[in-house]
């Protein structure tokens, strides 16, 4: 550099910080890929000895064919699309847009972006891209799918990383469908093997494992071969969020979903070597966050590819956490067939199977408030069932608003209504959608109802009312039309950018 000044390359990207450095990467990303294979290769060290666990997923990540999924998982990656879409276009209508809007020409030029922005007409990088999607997905809220039985909020950090790639590599609608399965495949299954609830301090699912999902679909529709696949678990693992202290800001996720392409694009680009054991060594990822590693780990990684983990996605309608979302279900459904009044309902009781949570996650959960932190009522089970029952399942965005201050929360008039509420937590249930309720009214009525593993319905007659209900004011009539026929028919795309001009203004 001029001047005599001499910055590495990893100062730069400091000095930068991501969205900058994702626009020097878009630009070089042509360049790095259209290298020599031999230049490549040396980028990736020969590896010695048994597959480790990234090695391990690579290897099935390499062999996966859009051939060998089931119909069902096929179906159930368009319905999460939908509704993911629709939740998109409501978040359009928000603050977090508006900021969006607003920081938009320093992301990356809009002018020369490769990838849309639902319901925005400017284009952004695909690493910003992923970011804008999914603060739109989340919205100001945060209603979006929950992946069981880890609880991690799947669809909007691996969603717009797809999306995104999808369109920029012009990726068919086969190769689109699974890159999504598969991240919601690596996800899961990792998940599975240490929930986050459970330590001592309990951390959010989707902070801890959330950036697998984005980092395997952007991997896939980057066409990575297997050492790189291998080199972009790794980067993954060093990139996940892990803090959430004080509050669930609006771009929360966001830094998940961008994170996961980024580490897709470095590990492409032949980046610095990673440690074949980032995932299980001694400084690795499952030892940092849990403290050992899971012996089920091994067997969970063998079995990726059987039990397809999306088909354990469940869209969430209601605010707050995602492990109250089945209760929640539960007495919506009990309102609709003997509407109660809130005033009518002596008490409710709720068995819960989170018995193996830790002690601090629980007592959220159960909490009837006063709540020393905002944050805390959005994981609040008599606090989510207190506006359900006084607000329906809509309520004003002030109460859900869990960055607000206290008082808002802590209002005398919910009070009542939640110390009416009374969760437990039971043993013995190999389902986390399991529950248990008894509604008692004032004049000795007794509801009760039980599942054992609860699915919330999204039928393909009901998406087109979905897309439209907020889409309806970002999108012309037609649009929403041809973005409803291109995902009832996405196995026969031919190229996903058509699907992504559906999402944007004309």
């Amino acid at each position: 550099m001029s001047g005599g000044l001499n910055v590495d390359r990893r100062s730069l990207l400091k000095l930068l910080g991501a969205p900058a450095a994702a626009a020097l990467f878009a630009s070089a990303w042509r360049l790095a890929t259209a290298a020599p294979v031999a230049t490549r290769e040396n980028a990736l060290a020969a590896r010695t000895g048994p597959p480790t666990i990234s090695e391990a997923v690579a290897a099935f990540l390499a062999r996966a064919r859009f051939e060998d999924l089931p119909a069902s998982v096929i179906e159930k990656t368009k319905e999460l699309l939908v509704f993911s879409f629709g939740r998109a276009f409501e978040g359009s209508l928000g603050t977090s847009a508006r900021q969006l809007d607003a920081v938009a020409p320093f992301l990356s030029r809009p002018a020369h972006g490769s990838a849309s922005v639902i319901g925005r007409r400017y284009r952004l990088s695909p690493v910003d891209a992923a970011f804008a999607n999914c603060s739109l997905m989340r919205g100001d809220f945060g209603l979006d799918d929950v992946l069981w039985p880890s609880t991690i909020h799947a669809g909007p950090v691996t969603l717009p990383a797809a999306l995104a790639l999808g369109e920029a590599q012009h990726c068919s609608g086969r190769e689109f469908i699974l890159a999504c399965v598969l991240g919601y495949e690596v996800m899961g299954k990792l998940a599975r093997a240490a929930h986050s609830w459970e330590t001592a301090l309990p951390r959010r699912p989707t902070n801890v494992y959330g950036t697998f999902g984005p980092v395997t679909a952007a991997a896939h529709l980057l066409k990575l071969r297997e050492p790189e696949l291998a080199h972009a678990i790794a980067y993954a693992a060093n990139v996940q969020m892990g803090v959430a202290e004080g509050s669930m800001m609006t771009h929360y996720y966001s830094y998940v979903a961008s994170n996961g392409v980024l580490a897709a694009q470095l590990a492409g680009a032949g980046g610095a070597p990673y440690v074949r054991t980032t995932i299980e060594g001694e400084y690795g990822f499952y030892r940092s966050f849990f403290g050992s590693v899971p012996q089920t780990l091994p067997a969970l990684v063998k079995a990726l590819g059987t039990n397809w983990e999306i088909m354990n996605s469940e869209p969430k309608r209601f605010h707050g956490t995602g492990g109250n979302a089945v209760p929640l279900f539960m007495v919506e459904d009990i309102l609709r067939e003997e509407p109660i009044e809130a005033d009518e309902i002596e008490r409710i009781d709720v068995v819960l199977p989170f018995a193996h949570y830790a002690q601090a996650r629980r007592d959220i959960v159960a909490s009837q408030g006063p709540f020393r932190k905002a944050v805390d009522s959005g994981g609040s089970l008599p606090y989510a069932l207190t506006l359900l029952l006084l607000f329906g399942s809509d309520p004003d965005p002030k109460w859900v608003a869990i960055d607000a201050d206290r008082s808002v929360v802590n209002d005398p008039m919910l009070r009542p209504y939640m110390q009416r509420v009374f969760v437990t937590f039971e043993e013995g249930h190999a389902s986390t959608r399991y529950c248990r309720l008894e509604i008692v009214t004032t004049t000795g009525r007794r509801i009760k109802m039980e599942t054992q593993h609860f699915q919330a319905p999204f039928p393909r007659d009901t998406w087109g009312a979905w897309l439209s209900r907020s889409g309806s004011q970002v999108l012309s009539k037609d649009q929403i039309e041809t973005l409803e026929h291109q995902i009832v028919n996405l196995e026969n795309v031919r190229d996903v950018s058509s699907l992504m001009a559906a999402a944007v203004p004309r």
